[in-house]
């Protein structure tokens, strides 16, 4: 790296301020606290360390780090916070340390300033230095990030080349460690969480750096301490991004089609809204002409009842005049004739019916004996006018035969005994 101040005012510049990187680098110690507990090493090498803030995570939490780097500017930030560090080259230094010397090997953005073939050698010497189950940390700008690939790696003048994550954690496998993952870091978290993913976000949303977490092999039993976050889920990828962007854009022109046929379905309804309007209008017309209709009843029946009521005093007027009850008597001597003279009418009738009944059987007696039907005929035969009687007696006249005694006698007016004989008659002449 290059001597003096520059590095140290670009980093403060365009990587972020110590505090804030300090924050950042807590991401790896769910990697890093399992070391603590089997009693092993706790020594870390942090190569290319920087202003030491990896050096002073791993203080606080027990661990005993040393880094090296070999820029002067950087490293008077660790010394002026008494941290072990040393000017010197990382590949010399892992070349100094023995065999499985290190719980971990950690470089925080150098991996992107070294020739290929040096981090080959990188990556292999960590291997021997480290312990088993050790890590090994290389943190690096993701490329895949449209952004930092096309603009922000560049701002670096140091840098190499970006490395692609999948070709970085391909590395460590190559060269026998046990396992590695990438972990995609420093997205925006609100952005991670939502799926309304806008252009921008394609192309700046993705992880800006991405770290390469490799272990070397060790007992299955120690290993499987380290499985939650080998197998956590980290950050987000161009993919992911892509796909959700797709997908708003497709329930864009959903909601756009939704939207018209919402629209369509609203001008429907108002069509039918304005019918429904006009069908009520209509309705509420009649409603008006059946309320004048029925006001109208309301006042003809207060007329007649109005009138009713007249007629009824004027009856009772009547009732209590001088001259009905002056005309008592005499309506009780026409009501007393009036049922003398049916009764008259009722004797004769009685009579008459008994002589049509005794003719009757002595005319089915003669009838059923023919010398006396004989003689019968001969007699009748001289008197026609005698003939023409017994005939209107015996036989119903046209006024009898339509059952139409209750027109000429009013049944009101006859008495118990008189309606006996006169429904007795009614059913002889039915016969």
């Amino acid at each position: 790296m290059s001597s003096g101040l520059f590095y140290r005012a670009f980093e403060e510049k365009f990587r972020g301020d110590r505090a804030e990187i300090a924050k950042r680098l807590e991401v790896y110690l769910p990697f890093v606290k399992p070391l603590l507990d089997d009693g092993g090493t706790r020594r870390v090498i942090d190569l290319g360390c920087g202003r030491g803030e990896w050096l002073e995570l791993m203080q606080s939490i027990g661990m005993i780090p040393h880094g090296v780097d070999l820029d002067d500017g950087m490293l008077e930030d660790c010394f002026a916070r008494n941290l072990s560090a040393e000017k010197l080259d990382a590949i010399a230094c892992l070349k100094s340390l023995p065999d499985e010397s290190q719980a971990i090997v950690s470089g925080f953005h150098i991996a992107e300033h070294l020739h290929f073939e040096v981090l080959q050698k990188l990556i292999s010497e960590s291997l021997r230095v480290l312990r088993p189950g050790g890590l090994l940390i290389l943190e690096t700008p993701n490329a895949e990030n449209v952004s930092v690939g096309t603009l922000t790696f560049h701002m670096d003048p140091t840098h190499n080349r970006p490395l692609p994550p999948g070709l970085l954690s391909f590395l460590p496998r190559f060269y026998g460690y046990a396992r590695a993952v990438a972990i995609r870091l420093q997205e925006n978290g609100a952005l991670r969480q939502s799926g309304d993913v806008h252009l921008i976000d394609v192309f700046q949303g993705v992880s800006p750096d991405y770290a390469v977490v490799a272990q070397k092999a060790a007992p299955s039993k120690f290993l499987q301490k380290f499985d939650g976050p080998f197998n956590a889920d980290y950050g987000l990828t161009l993919d992911v991004l892509s796909q959700r962007f797709e997908a708003r854009l497709i329930s864009a022109a959903e909601f756009e089609v939704r939207s018209q046929a919402t629209d369509e379905a609203i001008a429907n309804a108002s069509v039918s809204i304005s019918e429904l309007k006009s069908e009520f209008d209509r309705v509420r017309q009649d409603l008006a002409r059946i309320q004048q209709e029925f006001d109208l009843l309301r006042k003809e029946k207060d007329v007649l009842r109005e009138e009713i009521d007249n007629y009824q005093q004027r009856l009772m007027d009547v009732y209590k005049s001088s001259s009905w009850r002056l005309m008592a008597p005499f309506r009780k001597t026409m009501g007393t004739l009036r049922r003398l003279r049916h009764a008259h009418q009722t004797v004769i009738l009685n009579i008459k019916i008994f002589i049509a009944d005794i003719l009757r059987r002595f005319i089915r007696f003669a009838v059923a004996r023919p010398t006396l039907r004989r003689v019968a005929v001969r007699l009748l035969s001289w008197s026609p006018r005698t003939t023409d009687r017994l005939k209107r007696l015996i036989v119903p006249g046209p006024v009898e035969q339509s059952g139409h005694f209750d027109h000429r006698i009013d049944h009101a007016d006859l008495s118990p005994h008189a309606k006996r004989i006169f429904e007795k008659f009614k059913s002889a002449t039915e016969r």
